[in-house]
Formats: structure tokens, sequence, C-alpha cells
């Protein structure tokens, strides 16, 4: 099994692309980097409808995930720049 393969199925999402892997130490945490494909990039996460404008923020944002086992997962992501 591939890594992203794994990833993938912890996160519970096929719509990303994985572009690597960390560990905190200090807060016990894996930190997935990841990004959106390109088909489903600037699209409302409730209606799925594509907008030029949605959701253009700036900075890193990080969401959290099921934990696997003691350890805290996130999965961080760039706000997406028009």
């Amino acid at each position: 099994m591939r890594t992203k393969d794994l990833i993938q199925s912890l996160v519970g999402t096929k719509e990303m692309v994985v572009e690597g892997l960390s560990m905190e130490a200090e807060t016990n945490a894996i930190v997935i980097k990841a990004r959106p494909i390109k088909r489903e990039q600037y699209r409302c996460g409730i209606c799925h409808r594509r907008s030029k404008y949605y959701d253009c923020g700036r900075g890193v944002r990080r969401w959290r995930c099921s934990d696997l086992g003691t350890a805290m997962i996130y999965v961080e992501a760039p706000a997406l720049l028009v």
C-alpha cells in the first residue's frame, strides 16, 4: 500500500494531493500537508458549485481529523488565492 493511500484512508478523502507529512513531538500530533485536486479547487463546501472568489483567504488552515491512537491528526492546507 502506498503512503498516499494510507493517509487518504486515515483522513477519509480522495479529493486531495498529499504534499508532506510531519510530526509535532510537543503536541503529539501528525500534520498532513495537502491541497485539493485541480477540479475541486474554488468550490463551495455545501453545494460544490464553482465560484471564482470562493474561500480566497490568506495563510494556512488546519482541520482536525479522527485521532490515531493517542496522536491527533491534522490536515493543513493553504487558503487558495485567486
